[in-house]
């Protein structure tokens, strides 16, 4: 372990020391308590793999109910290419429902034709264009087939950024939750350093 390392975690603590084992390049044990020691670099990257070894072990059942919820109403983690392909597909059903029904009513003899007219379009692909623009493909998705639903196609298709995840579980909580298992404390030491207790 650096001596410097070593120097910054001793003046933090400001206290009389008996005991000191060193562990590795990054742990010590002082008086029976072991810290990790390192760089803002070396916790970014601990944190990191930390997250992705937890994400693949339990994937969302790792995180609780309110940050399920905020992961997967976030834009920017979600991967909604499928649920604008959804989207898309549905309106061109819809479409071909009307073009293909059969009706004795004379009112539903042009109904695509009305609806295509009605709403200021020139032909059936601009008509679903006009259909799909500024709809929310994956708030229709949520709405049409449920929480659950949506949750299932995005953890199965890999549609959840995992980075994006991490960046924000650092925004919420730190990387002292992950790293201190002790306490979930990061301490921010002298000389750009930073300790966790994990004992």
């Amino acid at each position: 372990m650096e001596y410097n390392k070593i120097v910054a975690i001793l003046n933090y603590l400001q206290s009389d020391v008996d005991d000191i084992i060193i562990n590795s390049e990054s742990e010590i044990e002082i008086d029976g308590a072991t810290y990790k020691i390192l760089t803002d670099d070396e916790a970014d990257n601990c944190f990191e793999q930390y997250q992705k070894d937890l994400w693949e072990e339990m994937g969302m059942q790792s995180f609780n109910p309110n940050f399920q919820e905020q992961i997967l109403s976030d834009d920017d983690i979600i991967d909604k290419t499928w649920f604008d392909d959804v989207l898309q597909e549905f309106q061109e059903s819809y479409c071909n429902d009307i073009e293909s029904e059969i009706s004795d009513n004379e009112d539903f003899e042009n109904r695509l034709e009305q609806e295509i007219s009605e709403n200021g379009c020139k032909n059936k692909d601009e008509y679903i264009e006009y259909l799909t623009d500024g709809v929310d493909s994956i708030q229709d998705f949520k709405d049409n087939f449920g929480i659950d639903e949506f949750s299932r196609i995005c953890v199965e298709n890999s549609f959840i950024d995992i980075d994006k995840v991490i960046e924000l579980i650092k925004e919420w909580d730190g990387r002292g939750i992950s790293l201190a298992s002790y306490d979930g404390d990061e301490l921010d030491i002298e000389n750009n350093f930073y300790a966790y207790r994990i004992d």
